[in-house]
Order: structure tokens, then sequence, then C-alpha cells
């Protein structure tokens, strides 16, 4: 296969009559078949109000926050942590669909109906636009005729689907549309130079930063492509780099005023995007800058390497100096003994083959993919490298990309999202040279055969498989508090985590008069659904799980671990907490069992005498108990 810019490849309306159905409607019944399967899966999940994990309860907090008045810069949680409140680094782009479709539905379905409807709508959205990206770049490599196999290599794969199922209102999802949707245009760059497509990829890239800091690597990865085409093509190709960088730091500039207040402007945040943003887009744009006045100096591949190493050494400690307190990267500011108790458990940050993290089965299951696509780009590569044309660059794109996201991979788990992106182009093409080489067999079944086998063996369908089997095996062991309760005969996703749609109701008991608000501490991983539980009712959380909670997750954590009571009491008194709240299930009751501290004692039974035990709501898997300190008469609620 080669890219025939020119030609059928291009996707030229018209340039292939003879498409039985058009590229739209098959992307479109294609779409409606994967979420209608995903709905069949999950919808009952997501109508009874379970979401995936804390972050997406997070961002409905925030989107209604907004919707009932919060600033458009202010995206301080007022209601976690009391009484500071958290000032949370996440972006308000995610924010904007959930919050539109709220308020157009809430008049019609009432509010909670509204939220239900975002959060199953947003996911599916997100992934048609993916899809549509994939097939857009798809049409380049594959041709006009069969641009489809893009998208459905990515229906296909279980690393993306994750990512874009109904209830999944993470910001992942936003940043692999916006990983995808530069990567494209870098796609079409390379093939037809000439074209606002890096200008495009730079905005996607500015997006993505806006989002988080998980899109960095990618500006690295697209930088890396523009500077190989420099080294390799010469100063014919050098306005390629400043147009971009140039784009760039103009999109970040816009995005700075729309995502920080003007008191804050020059405000520096390494974990969120602030000023650094722009430094570092200006670093880019200096790098390039300083090259392009180096230019004359780079007449062949060697003097170019040589020369780019010149601005790169005064742009870089030019960065770190201007910003000396982010030199230990976004989470340099993170309390040392924070980092210890929490960050250090969180499963999706762990590297790859960690004890940590997935199973060692697993981990090798999520490198398939990523390194096929990185062995067949990286040979593709080679075999174009002979007429170093676009279609050489295209697949030395595709190379860069994977093997900076299999890289990443054993760093940090969650990056395999990102790694199985970046194969769904090049599994693509090798799936249509597999079925390609399949048609020789004419219309024998062995042709069939052959066909089915290659979508087989390129697809994670196996791994499909192998997770449906983990998936419902019992969770748990001997000993699990849930099988103790005997509950092994609950759905999958209820063996591991608590129901929280009756906490409110549970809760109006226990207040010393209607309307008052109660603070809780719950365990960390339920803070954002108690926040959305009880937002209604104003009740504050002490922690969720997020790294600016500094003190709320560190008092909460200190409060469960307590060997000693006195000290648990002592915490609650000193945070003013009403009510403890508490789930056996997940996997953060490990971290208090081992401990045999609070937790690990109110779970076998042994209750303090400034504890009320309190009926929690039926089958939630809850443990719920009422602080009351001297003077109270704890008869409020319900006692066991």
């Amino acid at each position: 296969m080669t890219l025939t810019i020119d030609g059928n490849a291009a996707g030229r309306p018209g340039a292939e009559p003879g498409r039985p159905v058009p590229l739209a409607l098959v992307i479109a019944g294609g779409w409606i078949g994967m979420v209608a399967l995903l709905l069949a899966f999950v919808g009952p999940r997501v109508l009874d109000g379970v979401l995936w994990d804390a972050d997406d309860y997070m961002r409905i907090v925030q989107a209604l926050d907004w919707l009932d008045g919060a600033g458009w810069y202010d995206v301080t949680q007022e209601r976690l942590n009391p009484p500071e409140g958290v000032a949370m680094h996440w972006s308000r782009l995610p924010d904007l669909p959930v919050a539109g479709l709220v308020a157009v539905a809430e008049p019609v379905f009432g509010r909670d109906m509204a939220v239900t409807l975002a959060a199953i709508a947003v996911p599916v959205l997100l992934l048609l636009v993916l899809l549509g990206l994939l097939a857009w770049a798809g049409r380049l490599l594959l041709g006009r005729n069969e641009a489809e196999l893009a998208p459905l290599m990515a229906m296909l794969s279980i690393g993306l689907m994750t990512q874009f199922v109904p209830g999944r209102l993470d910001h992942h999802g936003w940043q692999l549309v916006l990983g995808g949707a530069a990567l494209a245009c870098l796609v079409h760059a390379l093939a037809r130079p000439g074209g606002r497509y890096l200008e495009l990829a730079a905005v996607a890239t500015a997006l993505g930063l806006w989002v988080g800091g998980e899109s960095l690597p990618w500006l690295v990865a697209l930088s890396a492509v523009l500077w190989l085409r420099w080294i390799g093509l010469g100063n014919a190709v050098l306005s390629e780099g400043l147009r971009f960088s140039a784009a760039l730091c103009g999109a970040t500039v816009v995005l700075l005023v729309l995502a920080r207040p003007p008191g804050e402007w020059f405000a520096v945040y390494c974990d969120g995007f602030s000023l650094v943003s722009l430094g570092l887009s200006l670093t880019v744009l200096g790098y390039w800058l300083g090259v392009y006045g180096l230019r004359r100096w780079g007449e062949t591949p060697v003097r170019r390497l040589a020369i780019g190493l010149i601005p790169a050494a005064i742009a870089a400690p030019a960065l770190v100096v201007l910003f000396p307190e982010c030199r230990g990267g976004p989470f340099s500011a993170v309390d040392p003994r924070l980092a210890a108790l929490w960050m250090a458990n969180v499963g999706e940050a762990a590297p790859l083959f960690s004890e940590r993290g997935v199973s060692h089965g697993v981990a090798a299951l999520l490198l398939v993919a990523p390194v096929t696509a990185l062995a067949w780009a990286a040979w593709r590569a080679r075999q174009a490298w002979r007429c170093r044309g676009a279609e050489a660059w295209v697949w030395v794109a595709f190379a860069v990309y994977l093997a900076l996201a299999v890289l990443l991979m054993f760093w940090q788990t969650r990056v395999h999202f990102f790694a199985h992106l970046f194969a769904v182009l090049p599994l693509a093409v090798l799936l249509k040279e597999g079925w390609r080489w399949c048609d020789r067999f004419g219309q024998s079944a062995l042709r069939l055969g052959g066909k089915a086998g290659w979508l087989l063996l390129l697809s994670p369908l196996p791994g499909l498989f192998l997770s449906l089997q983990v998936n419902a095996a019992p969770a748990g062991g001997e000993g699990d508090p849930a099988q103790a309760a005997g509950e092994e005969t609950l759905p999958a996703y209820e063996q591991t985590r608590c129901l929280l749609d009756g906490l409110a109701a549970s809760l109006e008991p226990l207040r010393p008069a209607p309307g008052t608000p109660l603070t809780i501490a719950g365990f960390v991983d339920l803070g954002s659904e108690i926040l959305l539980r009880t937002g209604p009712a104003g009740d504050t959380v002490l922690a969720a799980p997020y790294h600016r909670n500094t003190t709320g997750i560190l008092d909460t954590m200190d409060l469960f671990r307590a060997s000693d009571p006195a000290d648990a009491r002592t915490i609650a008194a000193r945070r003013g907490v009403d009510v403890l709240v508490l789930c056996p299930r997940l996997k953060e009751f490990a971290l208090y069992e081992r401990e045999q501290g609070l937790a690990e004692r109110l779970v076998n039974g042994t209750v303090p005498d400034w504890l009320h035990a309190v009926v929690p709501p039926d089958d939630s898997g809850l443990l719920m108990f009422r602080v009351v300190l001297s003077g109270e008469s704890g008869q409020a609620g319900r006692a066991l």
C-alpha cells in the first residue's frame, strides 16, 4: 500500500464512485451499534446512578455547581475539606457539554434524569467525534472505500472503549479525542504539505494541555516528528516547526485567558494550565526560532543535528530557571506523606508490571496491540524510506508516537489508553493488507475464514473474553467482608463498590435540625459520590481523591488508620465530623485493614462509645456511624 495523495486514497469526493454506502453512514451505523451494545452491558448500571469512578461523579458536581451559580473561573469545591474547600486543578472544557445537556433536559425531565441523560450522552458523542477523526485520517492510508476499517479497529479496542462507555465523564475521553485530532492533523500535514493542518494540530494540542497534563508527551512526540523531518529534509521544511510552535503559542494565550481569571494570568501552577503552560509553548517556539537563526550552517543532516542541540541547550534550562518550583514535575508540591500513603496506592498511576497495578497477564495483554502496531509502523517506515516521500514520514510519525506511548506505559499503566489509540490506524492498514492477501483464494470459505482470522488476530477480542471472565469471578477471597455478608451473588460491579443512591435519605434523621448540613468523613474514594448524592442538602465531605485535598485526605486516613480510638476521636472532634461512612468492599479498606485501625475495628463490630451505629441504605454495603461527643444524646437516627 502506498499513499496516493492525488488519487483515491486522498479521499476526494467522487474519487471512488463504486462505493456502495457513504462513509458517514457507515460510521454512524457502526457508532449506533456500538452504543446499543454498550447500553446493553452498562445501561442498567448507569440508570441506577452508578458511574465508573470518583472523577465521573466530581465532573457532574463541578458542572452542577456552575449551573447553580458558581463563576466560570470558580472551580473551587467549597463542600470538600471544610471550611477551606479545595481549589481543583480541573479544566472547564469537559464541563461544557455536561452542563449544557443538563440545562436543556432539566426543565423537561427534572435534574436527576437530566444528569443521567448527560452521563449517557456525553461520552458516546465524544466517541462519535473520535471515530470520525480516525476515518478522516484513514482515508489517506486506507483509501475511501476502506476507510471504515479505522473506526472498526477502534471499536474493537477495549483500551479505547472503556473511556467512552456511558457514565464515563472523566477527562481521559477528551484527551483521547484531542490527541487523536492532533495526530490526524499531523498525518494530513505530512501527506499534504501546505495546508493549515499543523495549525489545527497545535490548537488540538493546546486544548489537550488545558484538559490535563497527560497530553504533554504527545506535544513532545509531534515536535519530535517535525524535528526529524528537519534533520532529514533540511531547511525546506523548517517552516513546519515555526508554524506549529507559533500556533501553539497563540492558542495557549487564548486558552490561558479562558482558563484563569485576570488576577491569575501570571500565577504558576505546576499541576494545571497556567503561566507554566505558556512558558512551555514559548520554549518550543524559542527552539524553532533558534534553529531558524542557525539555518545557514545546516547544509547536511549531521550539521543540522549539531546545531539543533544549541537552542535546546538554551531553551530547556531556561524553562527550569523560569519555573524552579516545577522542577520535580506537576506533583512537586504534594506533601511527601500524602504521596506515600495515598498517591503510591493509585493503581492507574502504577508502572505496568508493578504489584500495585494490573496483573502481569493483563499487563502483557495491554502491550500486544501497541507493540504490534509499533513493529508494523517501523517496518513500513523502513520500506518506504528509500523514497523519503509522504508515506515514509507518516509511518515515522506513527512509530514515534507508539514508541513513546509504549515506553511510558512502563512508567504509568494508564498511558495504554493513548497507546491503543495510536495503534488503531497502523493495525487497520495491517488488517487491510491481510485481507488483500486472503483475496487470492477467490470466493471460497478459506477466504472468509482467513479474513475472520486476521480480524481476530489484530483485535483485542480475546482480551475481552478474558476480562469478562475476570470480572465474573467473585470479588475477594476467604474472609472477604462482602462474602462474609453473603453477597457473593451480587453483580460484579457491586462486589467491589457500595451503592450510595439511598445515602441522602439515611442521613436525614441524623440532622440536628431540618436542613442543617452535616460533615461526613468517608473513605477517600467515596468522597466525590457523597458530594453528588448530598448536594441538595449542602453536606460537606472531608476527603475525595484529589492531590490538592492534602489535609482532608491525611486527616481521613489518619482517622481510619488510628489504632487508638481516642486518637480517632480527637481527629473527628477537630474536624467537626458528624458521620462516618465506610465501604468494606472498596480496595481502599485494605489500607486500613492492615493497620488494624478504627476502620478494621468497626467492620469487625468493635464500636467505641463515641460512635453510634446507624442503619445504612438497604443492600448498599455501607457501614455508617454517627459521631457522638460528650454532652450529646446520640439518639438521632436509628441505632442498630
